[in-house]
């Protein structure tokens, strides 16, 4: 805003909407002062900002089969907008309002819905479209997230392959486990035949060549009723084998 030399003049240069209200004029002098009657600007503007209640970053709804659902259409505009609703291309009468309700959905519900908004003082118009989606269990709403055909079917084949690849695995450690130990004790018995042949083949020359003596004394003794000294003792030798 702007005021021309002795402020008689107020010029607003960009009108924008807060610059809507009202505006009065006040005069003094040294004497007396005087306010003259308010006056009232308004501004006009819009449609524009237009959304959607519920939102969807996706475009899509979903609604439940026999479900209901209340589609919202703001904008920002003055005077206020007049709305049309359009359904695949098709004008409804029935919804002059923001406001546009199903019920008791069914299929032929699904499709395009436009919401156009026009200020008849500007004659400017905006419009917005979003699809709606009649499903009989929804994925949660127009912010849920669903998984493709595509998507479902890499899972189960994954969980199918992780099953396999398990399976395969204890069958192998398994039967590597069974044939392992099956062929352990034939390789012991082998093995210990050879050690015990030549240990017997080594020991045995040594028994031949080194036999051990050992003297071991007797005292032969007669019955007492001879009362004969005892005999001289005679030496026995006895081969000791190791």
């Amino acid at each position: 805003m702007k005021l021309s030399m002795k402020n008689q003049t107020l010029i607003i240069q960009v009108v924008k909407r807060v610059d809507a209200g009202s505006y009065e004029c006040e005069i003094r002098n040294p004497i007396s002062s005087n306010r003259s009657d308010p006056i009232s600007l308004t501004v006009n503007y819009g449609p524009d900002y237009i959304t959607f209640v519920p939102n969807s970053e996706k475009g899509e709804i979903d609604v439940k089969l026999k479900g209901s659902l209340t589609l919202e259409c703001h904008v920002e505009s003055y005077p206020p907008a007049q709305y049309i609703w359009q359904v695949n291309g098709t004008v409804n009468s029935a919804f002059s309002n923001n406001t546009y309700v199903i019920k008791n959905a069914t299929q032929e519900d699904s499709g395009e819905y436009t919401c156009e908004a026009k200020n008849n003082v500007t004659n400017l118009s905006v419009s917005k479209s979003i699809t709606v989606k009649v499903v009989e269990n929804p994925s949660g709403g127009s912010n849920g997230s669903t998984l493709s055909g595509g998507a479902i079917a890499g899972i189960v084949i994954g969980v199918l392959a992780g099953v396999a690849l398990i399976g395969g695995l204890i069958y192998f450690l398994f039967f590597r486990k069974t044939g392992g130990a099956s062929e352990h004790h034939p390789t012991e018995h082998k093995s210990s035949a050879p050690n015990n042949s030549q240990t017997f083949s080594d020991s045995s020359p040594k028994m031949t060549e080194e036999v051990p003596y050992a003297s071991v004394n007797f005292n032969a003794q007669k019955p007492a009723a001879k009362t004969q000294y005892p005999s001289s003792m005679d030496t026995v030798y006895s081969e000791i084998k190791k």
